[in-house]
């Protein structure tokens, strides 16, 4: 399924955090060892000018995805990544 305007990609880069981008809207989910990150909290910021944590977050992001491949449906299974 696609949607307009969505993208995943995939990565094996080791992170403490997944991030979440929504155009000015970043949600980051800090990773603490040994508990799953559903239990762990969101962090909901707002991008409101240059500098601070959402320009650090972001950057960190776009340093990711740009070395990222897409995901596609039909690759599902197909590619060792991550922790796999």
């Amino acid at each position: 399924m696609t949607v307009a305007g969505c993208e995943v990609r995939l990565h094996d880069t080791t992170l403490y955090n997944s991030l979440f981008r929504y155009d000015d809207i970043l949600l980051v989910n800090p990773h603490v060892l040994g508990q799953p990150a559903s239990t762990n909290p969101i962090l909901h910021l707002k991008w409101a000018g240059a500098g601070g944590w959402f320009d650090d977050y972001a950057h960190s992001f776009d340093h990711v995805w740009v070395r990222a491949h897409p995901w596609t449906p039909e690759h599902e299974g197909t590619t060792t990544h991550g922790q796999d």
